[in-house]
């Protein structure tokens, strides 16, 4: 296994390798990318899948992507967010701020996905609504970048603005 990025946002600049990326923080949370939802509802970036080294270079089988998704704010039944890969969208399930997550995976289009929710029903910042922590792993399999070149995008579907609540 090679670990190719390893991003914690806490350098504001950041954001700057992301397409429509921010950084945000708050009083309680380090910076982190986004909030998706304040002027910008996606965010993208392009990486670079490189072949192993050595006498006979080989491209990757597949590539794991982990993160952790921060549920912030009032969410809804039907709020929906969404992570692109090259074009590929998966829907990670229910967001209901007053649900009780369960870990939730699956399966589209040959990439296969995991959520599970270590921390729920408590206020990690911004506001007084029932927050979750995501933890978020794509295992993404080489058919989907054979050019070397993997797309990662996230995509917020709120019925209301950041801060509503």
């Amino acid at each position: 296994m090679v670990l190719l990025v390893d991003e914690d946002f806490e350098d504001p600049r950041s954001a700057q390798d992301w397409d429509s990326g921010s950084v945000a923080n708050g009083t309680n949370l380090s910076q982190f990318l986004g909030r998706l939802g304040d002027g910008s509802t996606t965010m993208s970036r392009t990486f670079s899948i490189p072949p192993s080294s050595g006498p006979d270079p080989m491209g990757a089988d597949s590539v794991t992507v982990q993160f952790v998704l921060y549920q912030i704010d009032s969410w809804t039944a039907t709020d929906k967010f969404f992570v692109d890969i090259n074009g590929t969208m998966i829907d990670l399930g229910e967001m209901d701020e007053n649900s009780t997550s369960v870990s939730l995976s699956g399966s589209q289009d040959g990439i296969s996905w995991g959520r599970s929710t270590p921390t729920q029903g408590t206020n990690l910042d911004f506001g007084s609504a029932k927050d979750k922590k995501h933890l978020v792993t794509l295992t993404i399999p080489s058919s989907k970048f054979p050019d070397g070149l993997l797309s990662i995008g996230f995509r917020a579907e709120t019925s209301q603005e950041i801060g509503v609540q």
